[in-house]
């Protein structure tokens, strides 16, 4: 009569080289688990340092913006009380101009303009015009108040704004002040202390109006629905994201 008892199962008998490797994997196993865990947190600790960074950084860049944007409205104002800037000739008005540009320290140029954008004297003789939007100088003379631009590329490249204000005792001429991104940096890279790092400047529809270091395909395109800090970028003040950049940077 066959027996019903099961067989017992043999298992494979393991070398003893195996049996070593089997020690050895067990043995380093916890080390294996600490060191993952070890990883993640550290690179966890990089991404936070890196967003506080940046938002210091974000905030540091806004509040030089600003700053420079109150001293062309300070250089504006001392235009419309100088009587030179409206009666003298061109001569006289550019001596005046630079005369303002030096009392006030400020370190781009400063022109006179009349609505059409025409200029009729400025603080740097000889250079190029500053040539500010013609939407601007529409908003400006037909609000008949002080008005910034936003950043747009002027005919060498750079990333600048525009500060202006029509001057009372004339109303049909403006002062107009060159804000240029490049001393916003300069004033930035203190805070950087040497960090690399790249700003861009959006517009309200959206548009990449400037991007510092400058880098081809970028002014004048949308930053995209895609990018980490969309859709937050239009609703909140300030805020950080991870992500790849539309330069494929981390």
């Amino acid at each position: 009569m066959p027996s019903l008892v099961p067989k017992a199962v043999r298992w494979p008998r393991l070398s003893l080289r195996w049996r070593l490797v089997l020690l050895v994997v067990l043995a380093l196993l916890p080390a294996l688990l600490f060191f993952v865990q070890h990883v993640q947190e550290e690179r966890a600790e990089l991404i936070a340092a890196a967003e506080a960074r940046a938002l210091r950084l974000a905030r540091a860049w806004a509040q030089n913006h600003d700053a420079l944007v109150r001293e062309a409205q300070l250089v504006l104002e001392a235009a419309e009380r100088d009587p030179t800037l409206v009666h003298a000739a061109p001569a006289g008005c550019a001596a005046s101009l630079t005369r303002l540009v030096a009392d006030t320290r400020w370190s781009s140029a400063v022109e006179i303009v009349d609505r059409n954008g025409i200029v009729l004297c400025a603080s740097q003789s000889g250079g190029k015009p500053l040539l500010p939007p013609t939407a601007f100088l529409d908003d400006l003379f037909a609000d008949r108040g002080p008005e910034v631009s936003e950043f747009v590329l002027d005919a060498g490249g750079r990333s600048v704004a525009f500060a202006g204000r029509l001057l009372p005792v004339a109303p049909s001429r403006a002062v107009i002040a060159l804000i240029d991104l490049a001393e916003i940096q300069r004033r930035t890279a203190i805070e950087a202390a040497g960090a690399q790092y790249n700003i861009m400047v959006i517009g309200r529809t959206g548009l990449i109006l400037a991007r510092d270091p400058e880098a081809p395909g970028f002014v004048g395109t949308p930053i995209g629905s895609a990018h980490p800090l969309m859709p937050d970028l239009m609703v909140k003040t300030e805020g950080t994201a991870f992500g790849r950049g539309r330069d494929g940077v981390d």
